[in-house]
């Protein structure tokens, strides 16, 4: 829920919806779906979160384990 949090706002900045939000703790990956109504969602809108949100998940994910940001 803390991640979610923080993220849905930068998410809904860029007309984007959250959809889920999983971690996968046996891989360390962290996985975010996002989606628009108004259209498909390309890799740029991709890339576009991931380079968003990614210091935000690092102020968060405090622990010194790393993890892969799937968006």
């Amino acid at each position: 829920e803390l991640i979610t949090e923080h993220i849905k706002p930068i998410i809904e900045a860029k007309g984007l919806e959250l959809i889920d939000l999983t971690f996968d703790s046996s891989k360390s990956v962290l996985t975010v779906f996002i989606d628009t109504p108004q259209q498909d969602v390309d890799l740029n809108a991709c890339e576009e979160v991931s380079l968003a949100i990614d210091p935000v998940l690092d102020e968060i994910i405090t622990s010194s384990a790393s993890y892969t940001l799937n968006v």
